[in-house]
């Protein structure tokens, strides 16, 4: 499983909104379902941080991720552009791998 974590801090004003395009079922997982091997999206609230936000986005494999973004990068970018005034910044923690025992 390839899994993608992204943190971003909502604008006060703009937190309902945030929730409603990045959760599980919000405009960002409408896209990634669009692709071959994706599994699902979760958006994770700080407990001590009102406005920090976690995502995680998992694929089958990095590979299904790229052919995504490849396949569909105008509208990547075009959801993108539309929510970026949505947070007061982001961050991409980084791409991880599972490790079956």
């Amino acid at each position: 499983m390839h899994t993608i974590i992204w943190e971003f801090e909502a604008r006060d004003d703009k937190k309902l909104d945030f929730m409603r395009a990045y959760g599980s079922n919000g405009d960002w997982a409408m896209l990634f379902l669009r692709g071959n091997g994706y599994k699902g999206t979760e958006l994770l609230r700080s407990a001590g941080q009102p406005n920090v936000f976690v995502t995680i986005d998992r694929w089958s494999k990095a590979e299904d991720f790229e052919n995504f973004r490849k396949q569909f990068a105008e509208d990547y970018c075009a959801l993108d552009a539309r929510f970026g005034a949505l947070a007061v910044s982001e961050k991409k923690l980084g791409s991880f791998e599972s490790e079956d025992c």
